[in-house]
């Protein structure tokens, strides 16, 4: 949206298109000769014609998070966020869907039958029948492979076997107590 680089957030508070570079403000955004309001609309209406829909709410809510965090106020916050595995599931089935996977560690006969934990958990389980809602199959499966990869279910006899009998690693906690 607006490219702080180019100095907007810094112009429509300061009239400079470069804060600390001196020079003149541009008629403008001149703070002598405008309110806060009417550079934001103006930088607005600048931003609309360089061809990026701008309003001057928005304006105002870019100069406010900047004040707020910098550069990095500016920043799409979607792009930054931590992306989970089991996006937005229900954390009951997420919990079912792992105990099943771990009961199946334990057995050392991990079978990629999703449809089959699919019944367990919708049968009730923990929570009781009908307490939790279970996602449609392909969504459920999907969930259910993404977990198993996390627990290292996934591959052949010969790979499991080498993921489970590596050392672990070591834990920051332990890291600092030796030191």
């Amino acid at each position: 949206m607006l490219r702080p680089g180019s100095g907007t957030c810094a112009e429509v508070e300061t009239g400079l298109p470069v804060p600390g570079q001196g020079g003149v403000p541009r008629a403008e955004f001149d703070p002598a000769q405008r309110t806060v309001a009417e550079r934001e609309e103006a930088k607005a209406a600048e931003l609309t014609v360089a061809g990026q829909q701008t309003s001057a709410v928005t304006v105002r809510r870019m100069r406010a998070r900047y004040r707020e965090k910098g550069l990095w106020g500016l920043v799409d916050q979607r792009t930054a966020r931590r992306r989970s595995v089991v996006g937005r599931a229900d954390e009951r089935v997420v919990a079912a869907i792992t105990q099943v996977l771990e009961a199946q560690r334990e057995t050392l006969q991990w079978h990629a039958e999703p449809a089959a934990a699919h019944g367990r958990v919708g049968s009730g389980g923990t929570h009781g029948p009908g307490a939790v809602e279970v996602p449609p199959v392909t969504t459920f499966n999907r969930l259910v492979h993404a977990l198993a990869d996390g627990h290292g279910l996934l591959g052949s006899a010969a790979q499991q076997r080498r993921r489970t009998s590596r050392p672990a690693l070591p834990s920051p906690d332990r890291g600092a107590a030796a030191g």
